[in-house]
């Protein structure tokens, strides 16, 4: 039996950093509006030296953003299937991106053995 995970990138400037509060909304809308489940944890938000991390975990997997001075890399990791143009759409308008961002894609097949 074997699964297929979605790994979901995007990487680019945005316009400005999400407070903590901004960025729970949008990624819980986010979540909703491309039919995965928020696991019952609380949303993540941590600030740094560095820059500024948001996680939610699903129920699917994760999703991940890490703010690096002006850029952002959004990640979403999901073994269900999802519209990658849709998530592309939401992100931009939500994470406010300001230049055109790089998108990675990759669907990974995990097999899984059962020994008995």
């Amino acid at each position: 039996m074997g699964i297929e995970l979605t790994q979901f990138q995007m990487t680019g400037k945005v316009s400005r950093k999400l407070s903590r509060e901004e960025a729970k909304g949008k990624v819980l809308d986010l979540i909703d509006q491309i039919g995965m489940t928020p696991a019952k944890s609380d949303f993540l938000y941590v600030n740094t030296d560095l820059g500024s991390t948001f996680c939610q975990i699903i129920m699917e997997s994760h999703i991940i953003g890490k703010y690096i001075g002006n850029y952002l890399d959004l990640e979403i990791l999901s073994c269900k299937p999802f519209s990658v143009e849709r998530v592309i759409e939401i992100a931009r308008r939500y994470f406010v991106y300001c230049e055109e961002p790089k998108i990675y894609v990759s669907n990974r097949g995990l097999s899984h053995v059962f020994l008995g």
